[in-house]
Order: C-alpha cells, then structure tokens, then sequence
C-alpha cells in the first residue's frame, strides 16, 4: 500500500511539473484558495507554478512539514512559499535548506505575532508578505539587500521595522491598517529613515494621534499617511523666520490639513507677510507688533484665530473689513496700547461661538464710551470674557462701571457760548424793535422826537426831503 501511495505521489508530481511553469513575477501568492478543502497541516506544490509550495494550517516546525509530504525535488527550486491559515506564533526565516533560496515568502491569514529573520549572510528574499496576523514584532531585515516588496498591511504594529535595507530602487511597503503611531511615524518621515520606502495605499494608512497635545483642538483619532506626509512637509518648510509651523485638525473625508503657525517671541515688528495653505491658527503673542494691517493678505482668509496679546497694537480700525473679522473664532488682543475701541466691525449673536480679549487695555473714556461702548461690552459679555479687565485712562476705573450720568455734565465750551450770544442778540432785537415802537407812537400823538432822534446830525436826504 505504501509503495502504491509513493506511485501516486510521483505521478502527480510529474504531472505538476510538467503542467505548470516557474513563477515569473518575484511576488508570489496562491488565490486559487487552496486551503479550503484541506483540514489538516500539510504542504504541497502550488497548482500555479512548479517552483512554487503551498502550506495549509501549519502549527510549528515548517520543515518536517516539507518532509512529511514527499516534497523531495531540489531545495533550490523552492524559490515561492505560501503559508496560510498558520496557527503559530513565532516564525523565524532562517538560512535553511528549505529557505535558502527564497525569493518570496507569504506568510498570511493566520495568527503570526512575531517575525525573526534571522539572516547571517545577504539573502535573495526580494518579497516579503506577512498580511493579515496578529504581527507586533518585525526583526531587522537588513540582510534581505534584494527586498523589494514588504506587504505588512492589516496587523497591530505600532511601527514600521527597523534595519531595512538601504535598497535602490526603493521598496514598495503596504503598512495600511494597522495600529501606527503617529509620533513615531511622523519622526521617521521627518528623519533619513524612510528615504527608500514607497509607501503603498497611503490614504487607507492611518495612525494613532496621542491626546495630549492643545493643538488637536478638533480631535480626529487618527490621521493618515497622505496627511502625516504633508505635515511633515509643512513644518520642514516653514518659511516664516523664528516661528514654528504646526497642524491644527485634518478632514479626515479628504484629509485636508488645516495648519498653525506660531511666532510668539519672535521679536516681530509686523504681522507676517505670508502664511502656509489653510492657515488656521496665528500666534504672535508677546512682539513689538504696532498695527494689524497685514491682516488683508489673502494668506489669511483661512485664518480663524489670532493671538496677539502683548505688543504695541494701538488700534483695531485695520481689521474692519477684512474676512478674518467676518469668520474669526478667537481674536486676543490683551495687553496691548489701544486707547478707543470700535464697536461696528463686530458681529455677535446668539449662535455665535466666538472669543474676543480686550483686558488690559486702557481707553479713552468719554461720554460717547459711557454709553456706547459699556453697553457694548455688557451685550455681549457670553463672547467677551474679559469685559471687566477693560479699563479707563486716569482714575475713572473699568469701562463696564462708567456712570453716563457723571461723563456726560458737559463744561461750557466754545458752542455754548455762541447760544448765549445768539440768545442776546435776540434779546436786544426785541428791546430795539420795541424802542422803535414806542418813539413812533410818540411822535404820532405829539410831533415831538424823542431824544435820540432829535439829537441826531441831518443826512443828504433829510435835506432834499424838506
């Protein structure tokens, strides 16, 4: 029976050799799902390519397997393995008679942990697949100088390996779904350490954001690689002397990445000329910043909050009509050298979700602020926080606590003396226009002129009059 078995086994061997051809392409992996139909650990030549061996629910000790199943052809023709639905933990690729000559091996949907290969010499791996596991662990690939393609893709690394070889051209890597960490990820981008990686399926690679950094404001969870990359790019390239550019939130639907920028101590006499794409966020906090006319460049239409406490800014009239006053969520302008506040280019309601800091301020405080701009602080106190460390010049004290009744006593001046004249002069047009009245009815009843008529020389007319 055992010999009859041995015939078997040659026959379809010879049959498979002769019926199939030598994997061409340096990636290989069985789809005709081979596994299906078998229950139990085995290994068998792939139906695709005769060079090529198939392995089916392995649990350990991959060359008995090899030997068990009569696969007794040359070792160096074994260049393509495939092992699936592996019920191991740990798989180590050694220089084995078996594994020697490897230009690819896929080792996927199983529950592999852990990947050591432990290579002494340069290997002739040009592919590697470790798809669908449970991988945690990828040992140094150093040694695999002929690697070209390293599919990681669907595991829970936290990391992509290190000691990959130095290969040109590149190697093409899928690290998509895994559990990444953007830290680590973003370190190596912006580091000599993934010069020669071709990331694959970049928008499905995502990695973990940590939530305790204040810039992720709208915390998203994860951020991919396509938005990771250009983030890095960002702050590599940050053109802005003395400042640090940063990443507020991505879309993650089209990961659009909305960036910050922050030049605070930067010794800044000006609002910066240009800011990144996208700007969200501006902080140029504690600089000699005297006026916000910059704030009209087209860089800033993206711009939503601006941090502009401690400097020398004496007025606000720069931001009226610009589009940040239309959309800005955060405007703080502590601390600063204004001295009247305009009220028109605000716009507060209800459903706004605005911040505005106005604090330590000193205003030059008159009637018109007694009324207008106190009661413009007291609306709209939900959006201005700081209304009550918004002061007077002098000893008058806070805006909010002006009395109008106090500032508005107005002294005599200049056009309340121009009423008394006018009322005067009225009052001695009456007392005229009387006068002559009353000489009229004198003169009417009597012929006599009053005294001042009388006493007064003859003109031409009189004469040609008489």
């Amino acid at each position: 029976m055992f010999i009859f078995d041995q015939i078997f086994i040659l026959v379809l061997l010879n049959f498979v050799l002769v019926n199939c051809k030598n994997c061409d392409e340096h990636c290989f992996s069985d789809s005709s799902k081979p596994c299906e139909k078998v229950n139990e650990p085995k290994c068998f030549i792939s139906t695709i390519c005769q060079n090529a061996v198939v392995c089916c629910r392995l649990n350990d000790n991959l060359d008995e397997y090899l030997v068990s199943d009569n696969i007794t052809f040359s070792t160096k023709n074994i260049n393509y393995l495939h092992i699936l639905n592996s019920n191991f933990n740990n798989f180590t690729l050694s220089m084995s008679k078996w594994l020697k000559n490897l230009k690819s091996l896929a080792v996927t949907n199983g529950r592999l942990k852990q990947f050591n290969p432990i290579l002494k010499k340069m290997s002739p791996l040009e592919c590697l697949n470790l798809s669908s596991n449970s991988l945690t662990t990828v040992g140094s690939l150093k040694y695999a100088g002929k690697l070209r393609t390293l599919d990681l893709s669907n595991n829970s690394l936290p990391d992509i390996p290190d000691e990959i070889p130095q290969t040109s051209p590149n190697i093409k890597i899928d690290i998509s779904d895994n559990q990444l960490s953007c830290d680590n990820l973003s370190k190596g981008l912006k580091s000599s350490k993934y010069k020669n990686l071709d990331f694959e399926n970049p928008n499905n690679t995502w990695c973990i954001l940590t939530k305790n950094k204040q810039i992720w404001i709208d915390y998203p969870g994860r951020l991919s690689l396509s938005a990771l990359e250009k983030l890095s790019e960002n702050q590599t390239n940050c053109a802005i002397p003395n400042c640090k550019c940063g990443i507020h939130r991505v879309d993650t639907s089209n990961s659009k990445l909305w960036t910050t920028v922050d030049c605070s101590n930067a010794k800044l006499q000006e609002l910066p000329k240009l800011l990144p794409e996208n700007c969200f966020s501006l902080n140029v906090s504690y600089n000699n910043i005297s006026s916000l006319k910059g704030i009209h460049n087209p860089s800033y239409d993206s711009l939503s909050e601006l941090d502009a406490q401690h400097n020398l800014i004496t007025s606000i009239d720069d931001l009226e009509g610009s589009k940040f006053i239309d959309n800005f969520r955060r405007l703080d302008l502590r601390n600063n050298s204004i001295t009247s506040i305009s009220t028109h280019p605000f716009r507060f309601d209800r459903a706004s979700q605005k911040e505005l800091s106005l604090g330590y301020n000193y205003i030059e405080c008159d009637c018109n602020v007694a009324k207008t701009l106190k009661e413009w602080l007291r609306i709209n106190d939900k959006d201005i926080k700081d209304k009550e460390e918004v002061f007077c010049k002098g000893k008058l004290g806070k805006v909010i606590d002006l009395d109008p009744s106090e500032l508005c006593r107005k002294d005599p001046s200049l056009t309340d003396y121009i009423y008394y004249i006018i009322a005067a002069e009225v009052l001695l047009l009456t007392l005229l226009i009387a006068k002559v009245s009353y000489d009229y009815w004198v003169f009417k009843g009597t012929g006599y002129l009053p005294w001042p008529a009388s006493k007064m020389p003859k003109l031409p007319c009189d004469w040609l009059c008489e």
